[in-house]
């Protein structure tokens, strides 16, 4: 079984695709509490898929076939248009000819920092909190800093990652982070906030800086987590990287729509092409496939400490 532990989507049938090709968990990132609250409805709807299934294993009422094989309220657009090259694999899913493979879902609160300028007069340590205690929500962030398009609100970025590493250290739930290009200015954050709470958790999620920069937030006990970029012939150096990172503090995304990992490159991205970075992952470790699966799937439930399996 695979895991997702960065994605953003929007409708059901790329959550039964992932399904079908193995990925049995997904976090689906929040980037702006505006867009929480259809991140959760999504949520609850795969838990209630996933409840009506299990009680349909074993020989529940026959209303629970008609909603495990209709279309659902999310499935809508989501396997047509862009996404026809991986449709195919979850379409007898969605049809209800075979039994859907439903994968567990959660979510996370946060502001990315490129939205950052626009909230910090509505969004403040209290709203990340309180959105932070529904039980789906299982991370801050996606929070952090991005010089390389946001270098001109260098001041607006810090004031709120800091705000979320404060929600972090309140709520004792990981930051999941976005950094690009601002590694001092991160690393300096971040070693306050461990110092003020002793300790942060968290992980760099579609990791791409460099061997220093790991090796210090490697220092804080912090996660790395590996996009597509990897199986990029230009992520050579993202990949050595990976290859000196402990096995047990590395996971795997996709951050779709994004990134599509060989060979997929230039399609849109989805969940259930996480497989080809977990191989890529497995060729650099010296592990199998499954292996691969099985570390970095145990890796998000030890971060990820508020999600059961």
């Amino acid at each position: 079984m695979f895991t997702d532990s960065h994605c953003h989507i929007e409708d059901d049938a790329t959550a039964f695709r992932a399904g079908e090709a193995g990925v049995g968990v997904i976090l689906n990132a929040g980037k702006d509490l505006d867009e929480a609250a259809a991140q959760l409805l999504m949520c609850e709807r795969m838990d209630s898929l996933r409840a009506a299934q299990s009680a349909a294993d074993r020989g529940g009422p026959a209303g629970v076939a008609g909603e495990l094989n209709g279309t659902g309220a999310g499935d809508g657009d989501g396997g047509s248009g862009e996404n026809e090259q991986s449709a195919g694999r979850g379409s007898e899913a969605c049809s209800g000819t075979m039994k859907r493979i439903i994968p567990q879902m959660w979510t996370s609160a946060g502001v990315h920092p490129d939205s950052a300028p626009n909230k910090l007069g509505r969004i403040g340590v209290a709203e990340i909190v309180r959105a932070a205690e529904h039980p789906k929500v299982i991370a801050i962030g996606e929070c952090g800093l991005d010089y390389h398009y946001g270098a001109d609100a260098k001041a607006e970025q810090k004031e709120m990652f800091a705000r979320h590493i404060e929600a972090a250290g309140i709520t004792g739930l990981p930051l999941m982070i976005h950094q690009r290009e601002a590694e001092d200015d991160m690393l300096d954050m971040l070693r306050r906030g461990a110092e003020k709470f002793g300790g942060l958790a968290g992980v760099i999620h579609c990791f791409t800086s460099t061997q220093a920069f790991a090796d210090a937030v490697r220092e804080l006990g912090f996660y790395i987590s590996a996009s597509g970029i990897v199986t990029f012939k230009s992520g050579a150096d993202v990949a050595a990287v990976f290859a000196s990172y402990p096995a047990d503090k590395i996971l795997i995304e996709t951050d779709s729509p994004y990134l599509a990992p060989v060979p997929y490159r230039g399609k849109t991205n989805e969940p259930a092409f996480v497989a080809k970075t977990a191989e890529k992952i497995a060729a650099i470790k010296g592990l199998t496939i499954e292996e691969t699966a099985r570390i970095t799937t145990d890796n998000f439930f030890k971060l990820y400490r508020k999600a059961k399996r």
